[in-house]
């Protein structure tokens, strides 16, 4: 083989490296788009959950027709309203929507205001928070931020719920947050309250907020 053969050889390789670099990078890139396309819709398909399960928490519970029993609600569920619709920086005090509100397993201080589970095992709990402007004209309403803290033992905070309170918008802001817990009889449960902005201008709907929790996993009979 001569040396002319040998040059002419070299851009042909060449090519074939150029070509095969091309190839592997349009590669790549597919599975790239492949890859954000797919997560993009896992994580709507979580957010889709996630919002269906805050309307019904029961909804998504494995042989959950036996939560919904009369029975079981006696027992392990517990439900508490607000009792004061002031936007302030304390700890909130609640009274018992019904007289079956507070299940048999279940120990309400209302002295204390304190909740407290009687048997070991994982907890939804849960808070439903619904605040309106108590202006007429909508735009003399400011501002406002408004965190409920679940707090256990008044050491840590096991549930945080925020609603952020626009300026002159919409009449009503609801927030709706839960999480399951893991609870003992002798954890107790205080919720306080931390409220900035116009707070005069928004007030809590004691009808529609309140506490709750009931046993998804534990030595319910």
């Amino acid at each position: 083989m001569t040396a002319t053969d040998i040059e002419s050889l070299q851009p042909r390789a060449g090519r074939s490296l150029q070509a095969c670099l091309v190839t592997s990078v349009i590669t790549l890139f597919v599975l790239l788009i492949g890859v954000t396309v797919t997560a993009t819709l896992f994580i709507r398909q979580i957010q889709t959950e996630l919002a269906t399960i805050s309307k019904d928490p029961l909804e998504h519970i494995p042989g959950s027709e036996a939560y919904r029993s009369e029975k079981y609600k006696m027992q392990n569920f517990a439900y508490l309203r607000a009792n004061s619709d002031q936007l302030k920086n304390e700890t909130m005090t609640w009274a018992a929507s019904s007289s079956g509100s507070v299940g048999s397993r279940y120990l309400y201080n209302d002295k204390q205001q304190a909740l407290q589970p009687q048997l070991e095992g994982s907890y939804l709990l849960y808070l439903d928070l619904e605040l309106r402007c108590v202006r007429s004209d909508l735009r003399k309403c400011g501002e406002a931020h408004v965190t409920v803290k679940v707090m256990m033992n008044m050491q840590s905070s096991t549930l945080d719920c925020e609603a952020q309170l626009p300026r002159g918008k919409k009449d009503v802001r609801a927030a709706k947050c839960w999480k399951v817990v893991q609870l003992g009889p002798t954890d107790r449960l205080i919720t306080s309250m931390e409220a900035h902005g116009d707070t005069q201008s928004w007030k809590l709907n004691t009808n529609q907020s309140g506490l709750g929790m009931f046993l998804v996993d534990g030595q319910a009979q």
